[in-house]
């Protein structure tokens, strides 16, 4: 059985939700888990392009004729990204030509949360050290990883030699399969397990045995000890 899943996205931001799923995959999900999983990274994928020449996007018809004409008469650049529907768009604006790297760089990182870690992938059209130069600006305590690759011709070709794209979702790496587990409760029999001490071991021995983390203990009375785990 085959399943199509509509990335909503382009480029290197549609090869990070195949990336993704094919992780899940690996991490032991069912089909129908890897299906929810890739769609739920979707919405969390973010993909944005600086062009190198507005004429490539308008010939490719990604950007209107009159766009660029404002955009050169005004000396603004566009930049794409991929909006809710999954569409190439206008997502944004740079003021001035110049220094476009360095605006696009702070652009990309004034869209990234301090709260959350990110994975990145730079994708460069014939531009090979300003995508490295990119990616080492979009470096930071909160990128779990980066990549640098070149552009494939379906989104370069709008773009045009110096094209350079960045994709980055908030990274949630997958949990093998038997970590999946919210809650399990183990009863212990206090004729067994008169001593809490003995009975908090056993529960000890019942996770190292299921091989998952102890989240949380809690004695409820001398009947029953609840153990909760990852």
């Amino acid at each position: 059985k085959v399943t199509v899943i509509d990335s909503m996205n382009a480029s290197v931001g549609q090869g990070l939700v195949a990336m993704y799923a094919a992780e899940c995959a690996q991490a032991g999900y069912d089909a129908a888990r890897v299906i929810e999983a890739a769609r739920a990274i979707r919405p969390k994928t973010r993909t944005f392009g600086l062009v190198g020449s507005l004429e490539y996007a308008v010939r490719g018809g990604r950007v209107p004729r009159w766009v660029k004409n404002v955009a050169d008469r005004l000396q603004l650049m566009p930049i794409l990204h991929n909006d809710r529907k999954g569409r190439v768009t206008a997502g944004g604006v740079l003021f001035g030509r110049n220094h476009l790297r360095e605006k696009f760089a702070r652009f990309i990182r004034r869209r990234m949360r301090d709260d959350c870690t990110y994975r990145i992938l730079v994708g460069h059209a014939n531009c090979e050290a300003d995508g490295r130069w990119l990616l080492e600006r979009l470096s930071g305590a909160n990128l779990a990883w980066g990549r640098l690759l070149p552009l494939g011709s379906a989104l370069g070709v709008h773009g045009g030699p110096g094209m350079l794209v960045v994709a980055l979702p908030e990274h949630d790496r997958p949990r093998a399969a038997h970590d999946q587990r919210v809650a399990r409760f183990v009863r212990l029999d206090h004729r067994d397990d008169r001593h809490p001490g003995h009975a908090h071991h056993r529960a000890d021995q019942l996770a190292q045995l299921g091989r998952v983390g102890v989240r949380q203990i809690k004695r409820l009375d001398d009947l029953v000890v609840v153990l909760r785990v990852l």
